[in-house]
């Protein structure tokens, strides 16, 4: 067994009996193993984080990828490696089917898997010269229209060279990870996770076209909401969001936080796509 292996945290996805039902399993499972495990409400996680050295070795996520976005959000600064279970629709971030889990769990305790390392970006809201928020997102942060069917008027600058000006419904910046979510939908290009850069994605631009941009993740990307009559509003990762103002300006870079997966599968990039359904095979 693998001495990496001693002290798993277990996050079911809130309301989902089945979830909660596997959880006390797979504590049992552990505990036969010799492995403490600890089970926690999600939602409620970052409050029951205690001293550093409570950390545990692994977090196990029984969920889908909205569930594994929000634990990461909660993490802070700690890097705690990630395995999940797929509850959820797509599964790009979990690893391990609910049906069929003992075998490859078994694996993961003798130290079979590999950890995969995404990009964090991470993000600060200016109003008056005032930083009034804070934080990082793993997939997307967009920002878009307010509650009225009205275009967004935005300025972009990467570093102190400005990029453009654009009236849209929206722009969204993205990590490789998050290319394949709401970018992709806007006409963004799918990119691998293993390449270190971010993607700037117009959402129906009106009148100025402009292409989706692909830039290294060390760029630092400025957005100034210009729109007069309303501010629009900033989503991080599809989960939380708030009201934006005339003026308000947002500074994103590179977190120096990483998310860590763990994975069993030795499938490619491009297979994994085509298991999602994002790339047609060409068979019928």
């Amino acid at each position: 067994m693998s001495n990496f292996i001693h002290n798993v945290h277990i996050l079911p996805k809130k309301n989902h009996q089945r979830a909660h039902d596997l959880s006390w399993e797979i504590r049992d499972w552990l505990g036969e193993k010799g492995v403490w495990a600890a089970i926690y409400n999600h939602e409620d996680y970052s409050d029951q984080f205690g001293k550093e050295e409570d950390t545990p070795d692994i977090i196990m996520v029984l969920g889908g990828d909205g569930t594994i976005l929000n634990v990461v959000g909660k993490l802070q600064k700690r890097e705690v490696p990630l395995l999940g279970f797929n509850f959820g629709h797509v599964g790009f971030l979990t690893e391990l089917d609910p049906d069929h889990w003992k075998h490859d769990l078994e694996k993961v305790l003798q130290g079979e898997f590999s950890i995969s390392e995404r990009l964090v970006l991470k993000y600060k809201l200016i109003r008056d010269g005032e930083v009034i928020q804070k934080g990082s997102f793993i997939n997307d942060l967009v920002v878009g229209r307010g509650s009225l069917a009205r275009l967004v008027d935005l300025s972009l600058w990467t570093g102190e060279e400005p990029i453009t000006e654009i009236r849209a419904d929206g722009l969204i910046v993205s990590t490789p990870l998050g290319s394949t979510a709401y970018s992709v939908a806007a006409g963004g290009p799918l990119i691998s996770p293993e390449l270190d850069v971010l993607e700037l994605c117009p959402v129906c631009p009106f009148l100025k076209d402009m292409r989706p941009v692909v830039l290294p993740s060390s760029s630092v990307i400025t957005i100034r909401v210009e729109t007069p009559y309303q501010g629009g509003f900033l989503t991080l990762d599809g989960q939380t969001g708030m009201d934006l103002e005339s003026g308000d300006w947002i500074v994103i870079e590179k977190s120096s936080k990483q998310m860590q997966l763990i994975q069993l599968s030795k499938s490619s990039y491009v297979q994994k796509l085509k298991s999602k359904g994002y790339i047609d095979s060409g068979k019928h």
